[in-house]
């Protein structure tokens, strides 16, 4: 009797461990996607209106972010991501989402980029991916960025050194 009790024990025990292994985690909901919405218009408002990259910075990343701009290491956190933002010229941005998913405090976008750098270099389109995380507030920041121009490389004659022409080369060869 007794090695039935506890092999009882032991079949209850595994299926209490299993149900609380398949128990599903928080939801991401249309009201989460709607903050992380109503923080990119914000973020973008006082980007492209007041210019304060400090409040942009503040508003859209978490404090330990990192973000991946092209030809650059990594830079993480708030200084340095603000001192990253600093160094551009004076640009206007407009983000185009494509793809928002999440599960849980976490969600993944895609979008696409225009940049309008006010005369000082030729304007950019290109895309990125932002990975977002819901914070002890509830709101939503971004934990990991990287973007990249979708723009061709310059061709060599750009830079004033001459074109390069490939049917040449491929005939010398």
């Amino acid at each position: 009797m007794k090695k039935s009790k506890i092999l009882i024990f032991i079949i209850l025990s595994g299926i209490v461990l299993l149900n609380a292994c398949t128990q599903p985690g928080p939801q991401f909901t249309d009201t989460d996607k709607d903050a992380i919405r109503e923080t990119i218009q914000n973020a973008l408002q006082i980007y492209n209106e007041t210019g304060d990259i400090d409040a942009y910075t503040n508003l859209y990343y978490a404090d330990n972010a990192v973000v991946m701009p092209p030809n650059m290491k990594p830079v993480e956190g708030h200084e340095a991501i603000t001192k990253l933002l600093s160094n551009y010229p004076e640009m206007k941005i407009q983000y185009t989402e494509e793809v928002l998913y999440g599960f849980g405090n976490k969600a993944y976008l895609v979008g696409t980029y225009n940049i309008n750098f006010m005369g000082a270099m030729p304007d950019d389109i290109g895309k990125y991916i932002e990975i977002w995380e819901k914070q002890e507030d509830h709101s939503w920041k971004i934990i990991f960025d990287i973007f990249n121009s979708s723009l061709p490389v310059p061709e060599e004659d750009d830079h004033g050194e001459g074109e390069v022409d490939m049917d040449d080369e491929e005939e010398e060869n």
